[in-house]
């Protein structure tokens, strides 16, 4: 959970800067200060690519 919608969005943006897609859930789909980011991951990421998103989740500040 990120919490505002600019902060959000702006994680959004940073992690798409480092080749990950990661979408800011904004309101209506949830209350007001709870925004966040949903990542999915399946069957067809490797390790690797599970590094390379932990990576990009530490710029995420």
């Amino acid at each position: 959970m990120i919490g505002g919608e600019r902060e959000a969005l702006r994680a959004s943006e940073v992690l798409k800067d480092h080749g990950v897609l990661a979408r800011a859930i904004r309101p209506p789909s949830v209350p007001p200060g709870t925004c966040r980011i949903r990542l999915t991951a399946c069957a067809g990421h490797s390790p690797a690519d599970l590094e390379i998103v932990a990576a990009a989740l530490e710029q995420v500040s």
